[in-house]
């Protein structure tokens, strides 16, 4: 099972969604990614749909994401 920090989840209406990182050409993009939640255990939520095992699921300053808005990673 796959389960994600819920304070990341964001809502609009019905729909829960997350930003995940992709690699455009030499770019991080955020991509807005809708998903389905499961059980909660804790601080974490089980997603049962909409991510993937090896997403990078984007976790600090996600509330100022937009779809498509070029982020840089800092480790």
């Amino acid at each position: 099972a796959i389960a994600i920090p819920s304070n990341i989840i964001l809502t609009t209406g019905s729909e829960s969604y997350v930003y995940v990182l992709e690699n455009k050409g030499n770019a991080k993009i955020a991509t807005k990614r809708v998903i389905e939640t499961g059980n909660v255990s804790g601080a974490l939520t089980e997603i049962k749909s909409g991510l993937s095992e090896g997403d990078n699921v984007i976790i600090e300053n996600y509330n100022n994401l937009t779809q498509g808005a070029e982020v840089m990673v800092i480790k």
